[in-house]
């Protein structure tokens, strides 16, 4: 088959970036043909916030490039990952007038929840959860904590829930979990284009034979990956006998930081290469999720 993958890589990188690129790496592995189609996050720095705000909602620019490209290459479906905020949905809609088939994978919650996360204040939150204009999202300021950003990005949701968007021109989702699938049921994606695919792992790092005297966490530092609780319990009164690693980047580093400074059984070691991250996990003890 032709495939094209369509993905938006983030300032950080992170997990829906791994696999991104290890699922081309299995298509073309097996024999598939395959183009990446790529926009980075570091290019909004040479933005508008106007050209920002309407390339969110709708990318004529994309829609006009993602068309000449699928003109040229002319695949047999076309499978997104993320899409904000500098393709959109416009893509979508340059694929379905070339009648091409189109996937999606759901890594995160941010077509029914403008925070992504499904969180607020630490808390699960579903209060956007099944409306069309995600009005709590704006009065909470849940996408970066900024008021118009949130608005920009809950009128971009309601805009392509009026239009129907991700109904008409999306025929296949994939979710990660059972759990996520019935929460983007309730959501208002049909069931019946919901399938549910794990992540996996590349390469296998195998089982060790030997494990180390060390719990490792790996992943963004934010609150929604639970740092914020790691942080405070391994810095309690009673610290676990066993040295933690932390390897990862994000908003709450300053957190990590201070606790290192104040615990030597913690280490942060930043980000690091996926094939150094497979080997610290490997030689632990205990993996922290």
């Amino acid at each position: 088959m032709k495939i094209v993958l369509a993905h938006n890589f983030y300032q950080l990188p992170g997990g829906e970036d791994q696999v991104f690129s290890d699922e081309a790496w299995l298509l073309e592995q097996r024999g598939h043909a395959v183009v990446r189609y790529q926009k980075k996050n570091s290019d909004i720095k040479k933005m508008s916030k106007f050209d920002l705000a309407t390339s969110t909602i709708w990318n004529r620019e994309v829609l006009q490039e993602f068309s000449d490209l699928l003109d040229d290459f002319q695949p047999d479906v076309v499978h997104f990952h993320n899409t904000f905020p500098l393709i959109s949905p416009s893509a979508y809609a340059a694929a379905k007038r070339h009648g091409i088939p189109v996937v999606q994978t759901l890594h995160n919650f941010r077509m029914i929840c403008p925070g992504g996360g499904l969180l607020r204040d630490g808390k699960v939150c579903q209060k956007c959860l099944g409306k069309s204009m995600a009005w709590p999202a704006i009065q909470h300021k849940c996408y970066r904590n900024r008021r118009i950003e949130s608005s920009l990005v809950a009128f971009g949701n309601a805009f392509h829930h009026l239009k129907k968007t991700w109904i008409k021109n999306v025929d296949s989702f994939i979710t990660l979990t059972n759990h996520s699938r019935q929460i983007f049921a309730a959501g208002g994606i049909p069931s019946e284009k919901l399938t549910v695919k794990p992540n996996f792992v590349r390469p296998d790092p195998g089982v060790s034979e030997k494990t180390g005297e060390y719990a490792v966490f790996v992943g963004r530092l934010s609150h929604e990956k639970g740092i914020d609780v790691l942080v405070e319990t391994w810095g309690s009164e009673n610290p676990f006998p066993v040295p933690l690693i932390i390897i990862g980047d994000g908003p709450l580093a300053e957190s990590v930081v201070k606790l290192t400074s104040q615990n030597t059984n913690v280490s942060w070691l930043g980000h690091l290469p996926f094939e150094d991250v497979l080997v610290r996990i490997r030689g632990a003890k205990m993996l922290i999720m």
